[in-house]
């Protein structure tokens, strides 16, 4: 009895340590799997996976009305290229050529009942293309670089869709949040930074106001266009004078705190400073989308000054805001900005 005792004394202290260990095998396992969850949840964020990479080149387009212009193409292998040849892009956008078309329009986001997010991507086919000059031959002469790849959509959709993809399946319906146009703590900073490091004197009015993930780490970015006075150099008196000028601008999150805000809109301010001070007239963040398939969302955006306009594509990596598309503007100096950009 005594010794039956003991042996059943022995086994439960053997189950117990059996089921001890099991339980600290269990406990290791489960601290080394979130371990391996945090660290690829970490490398995600600096390197997103490929979603749907295009298999053939991508055609980036803008809408204004019911013509799309051929901005610029993205081809898998080399990236990046402007729209700077037109016979030979010409041939890049046939007949039939089938859009998706983005939109952030305010407007249309009410008749959606969008409370948080974009309005809906839509298709539309293109006509025939052909080449037309981009400047009013009365007013201006066109130089051979001066001339672009047009076509009329067959069914245009109602409302404001200017960001026009073609080529890649890839519909990016993540949310962009579109937030009120007051001032809150991420805008106050921006605002500030485009006052002593921008080109502003000091801010105007806020026009837009959004925050979006860009690069798939699940943290969004905050940007942000505002309109204000900036200081410029008028020929004619040869004197300084402060005129409107509209900036757009970036914000996001350092690894070390606090954020790091950048100017996307700094190549119009440039081009556009002419010798009568006449500025950046107006600046809009067309859409925000994943337009090659990447896994991370590019940011288009279009300005204006007196007698042109532009249209930009920026690309966000995690760090850094780089410039990837630059279509518009006077010839010369395009071609300056996209030798620097494909270096």
């Amino acid at each position: 009895m005594i010794r039956a005792k003991a042996c059943f004394s022995r086994r439960t202290s053997l189950a117990g340590s059996i089921w001890i260990a099991i339980a600290l095998v269990s406990l290791l396992s489960v601290i080394a799997v979130s371990d391996c969850r945090a660290a690829a949840k970490k490398e995600t964020a600096k390197t997103p996976p490929l979603t749907q990479a295009a298999g053939g080149p991508v055609l980036i387009g803008t809408v204004r009305g019911s013509e799309i212009r051929l901005a610029g193409v993205w081809q898998p292998k080399t990236g990046w290229r402007s729209a700077a040849n037109a016979d030979e892009d010409k041939e890049l956008m046939p007949d039939g050529t089938v859009w998706t078309l983005y939109s952030l329009d305010e407007r249309q986001q009410a008749v959606f009942n969008v409370v948080s997010g974009v309005v809906p991507p839509v298709k539309a086919t293109s006509g025939p293309p052909h080449i037309k000059p981009r400047y009013d031959p009365v007013h201006m002469k066109n130089r051979a670089e001066d001339f672009c790849v047009s076509a009329e959509l067959g069914s245009p959709p109602e409302g404001e869709y200017p960001l026009a993809v073609s080529g890649v399946d890839f519909i990016d319906e993540r949310p962009v949040r579109v937030l009120p146009r007051g001032v809150d703590y991420i805008t106050n900073q921006v605002c500030e930074y485009l006052v002593e490091e921008g080109p502003f004197k000091r801010p105007k009015r806020i026009h837009q106001v959004l925050r979006a993930d860009l690069d798939g780490d699940d943290e969004e970015e905050h940007l942000v266009t505002v309109r204000g006075h900036a200081p410029a150099y008028y020929e004619p008196e040869d004197r300084i004078i402060v005129c409107s000028n509209y900036a757009i601008a970036a914000a996001h999150r350092k690894q070390s705190g606090g954020y790091a805000i950048s100017v996307l809109t700094q190549t119009s301010q440039d081009i556009l400073r002419g010798a009568y001070g006449s500025g950046v007239e107006h600046a809009e963040i067309l859409a925000i989308a994943d337009i090659n398939g990447d896994g991370r969302r590019e940011v288009a955006i279009s300005t204006k000054g007196s007698d042109w306009w532009a249209f930009e594509v920026y690309a966000f990596d995690g760090s850094q805001f780089r410039q990837v598309l630059f279509f518009g503007g006077p010839g010369a100096q395009i071609l300056d900005v996209l030798d620097e950009v494909d270096e």
